[in-house]
């Protein structure tokens, strides 16, 4: 069955560039649209007028527009000020919305966009933009995912790879077609582990997985108990512009770089959970506004929160207005999913950790795959139904394994940060571009709260509010309780931003 899919590699591309100058390229990849390229690229193609940077359909590949020139490096060369709303943004979501940086006025590339730098002006033109329309029903839809799902992972994993498995759906449902469709014997399997995995835990069922496909499985163990440098790894890899990485030691010291990394990483629809409003698109992805920051009140003073929280609301609302005012508010929620927590979140994330030194394969981000599910209405999109659907009817045998009840691999980040206090103290001692925002007697103060009982009782009370507004009926009073960061968490990112924004770094 034909899907459309115009096979269109990268190499030949840039061998025509090379032949034929960027009309080469250009032609290569049908009248100037770079849509028909797969895989995780950023192609910078320069003449003696301009030059023009393209970025893949997620954005997996950053550069970043400084004034009038595009670099791969964020950080100015020269003395600049910091953003306000971005480091706000990191605080409250782990990660900057928008493309902004720590930096004023330096941007990301939007992911799926040509930008052209000519005479020192910057253009960017959307080239591809993930837009629900709902004009493909589900019994047509379902078959045309099988064959694609199947195609995708054919079409990346083309050699011997180590796939993240997972006791959920996604990396399950890669393992089932890498084995039971495509018939691969070339393929070995990892997971996380923290000390001896519960029978339940994702490990344990990772494990079980991978035995029953017949592939070699490795339980890496991602904690490390030096949390100074599960810090500094991540400020050196993730430079501030991502989540704070908890297996940060697993890519960093532990996993060999002999193989392409095969991930999970998906934009099949998100959770099914009740969507009216703007307030209820942002807390249906996990994002936030300045709200969510209060306990940094008692730290940095009600002035200094007052500049911080004016900064990141505003850049929180130009990250989530184009996507509000859809018929359907689901598809507000899934648009602002793939924008902002799968393309500004995820892929910088992977880019940084999986990405350091590594090819990272993605198959379930293939072109047509998204193209496929755009067109899906919001109810086969909500809680990823027809994914899972067709999923489970594609490769039943990878079902029998039951789904883990526990992920199993985290520590508790409160008791490790208590216990490491005075080598964290330690390091307050070294300067950084941070202190004006956020002194190190502020984080020495929050150190001490993260000790304290009251700390340990706010946070459950966070996490009854939060399961309540994910039920229907209980939503009102969930939001009554209003979510915030927890001391663990706020701690964690602020320590990095401080290692990440070191003068001379």
């Amino acid at each position: 069955m034909s899907t459309g899919w115009r096979e269109i590699d990268e190499r030949i591309a840039l061998r025509g560039y090379v032949a034929g100058g960027d009309d080469a390229v250009r032609r290569a990849v049908g009248s100037g649209s770079y849509g028909d390229l797969q895989g995780s690229f950023l192609l910078r193609v320069r003449d003696s007028a301009d030059e023009t940077w393209v970025t893949d359909r997620t954005g997996s590949r950053r550069a970043f527009v400084h004034g009038g020139s595009v670099s791969l490096d964020e950080r100015p060369a020269g003395p600049a000020a910091l953003d306000l709303g971005a480091i706000g943004s990191v605080l409250v979501n782990g990660y900057p919305l928008g493309g902004a940086t720590l930096f004023a006025g330096v941007r990301a590339l939007r992911p799926g966009s040509v930008t052209t730098v000519r005479d020192g002006q910057v253009t960017s033109t959307p080239y591809w933009s993930f837009t629900p329309a709902a004009d493909l029903d589900r019994a047509e839809a379902a078959p045309l995912l099988a064959d694609l799902l199947v195609q995708a992972v054919e079409r990346h994993v083309t050699g011997p790879a180590r796939l993240s498995l997972s006791a959920g759906y996604d990396a399950r449902g890669i393992l089932g077609i890498l084995r039971h469709r495509l018939g691969r014997t070339d393929v070995t399997t990892f997971s996380y582990v923290h000390g001896t995995p519960a029978p339940a835990s994702d490990a344990a069922l990772s494990a079980r997985l991978a035995a029953e496909a017949g592939y070699p499985h490795q339980l890496v163990e991602s904690v490390d108990d030096d949390v100074v440098r599960v810090i500094e790894d991540n400020a050196r890899l993730g430079r501030g512009l991502t989540n704070v990485c908890d297996e940060v030691r697993v890519w960093a010291h532990e996993l060999d770089h002999d193989l392409p990394v095969v991930v999970g990483d998906e934009c099949f629809g998100w959770n099914d959970v009740p969507v009216e409003g703007a307030d209820d698109v942002l807390e249906a992805v996990y994002l936030h506004r300045s709200s969510g920051l209060r306990r940094l009140r008692d730290l940095v003073g009600t002035d200094r929160l007052g500049e911080i929280g004016t900064a990141t609301d505003r850049l929180v609302d130009d990250a989530v207005a184009p996507h509000l005012g859809k018929r359907d508010p689901h598809d507000s929620k899934d648009s602002l999913y793939f924008a902002e927590r799968l393309c500004r979140g995820l892929m910088p994330w992977r880019e940084s950790f999986a990405g350091d030194g590594r090819q990272v394969l993605n198959p379930f981000l293939d072109g047509d795959v998204l193209d496929l599910v755009a067109r899906l209405g919001s109810a086969d999109r909500r809680g990823k139904a027809l994914y899972r659907e067709t999923v489970r009817g594609l490769v039943p045998e990878v079902f029998d394994v039951p789904f883990a009840s526990t992920m199993g691999y985290s520590p508790d980040w409160r008791t490790v940060l208590v216990t490491a206090s005075a080598r964290i103290r330690e390091t307050l001692a070294t300067p950084s571009l941070l202190d004006p925002v956020i002194p190190p007697e502020a984080v020495d103060k929050l150190l001490t709260r993260c000790a304290t009982p009251a700390s340990r009782l706010r946070d459950q009370t966070a996490r009854i509010g939060a399961s309540l507004r994910a039920r229907r009926q209980l939503a009102p009073l969930g939001r009554r309780i209003g979510w915030e960061v927890n001391d663990p968490t706020l701690l964690r990112r602020i320590l990095v931003l401080r290692a990440a924004l070191r003068p001379g770094r």
